[in-house]
């Protein structure tokens, strides 16, 4: 059986993340609470795992999936 890294499920957590967001791109109403319940995660962890996997809060990392795709 193959062990999965670390590195190797940061990318699967953003990846997902990044899905669910493309998923609702149109919704105005798109929350991090909503996201982070996606997630199967709190509110508080959802928003440290994403800083500490890209840097940013989830608030701008939704803002820059979507300015990508606007």
């Amino acid at each position: 059986m193959e062990e999965v890294s670390k590195e190797d499920v940061d990318r699967q957590v953003l990846d997902k993340l990044t899905q669910i967001i493309v998923d609702r791109i149109a919704d105005p109403v798109l929350s991090i609470e909503d996201i982070a319940q996606q997630m199967g995660m709190s509110r508080v962890h959802f928003h440290r795992r994403v800083k500490e996997l890209s840097g940013i809060t989830p608030r701008d990392y939704v803002k820059n999936i979507r300015l990508v795709h606007a």
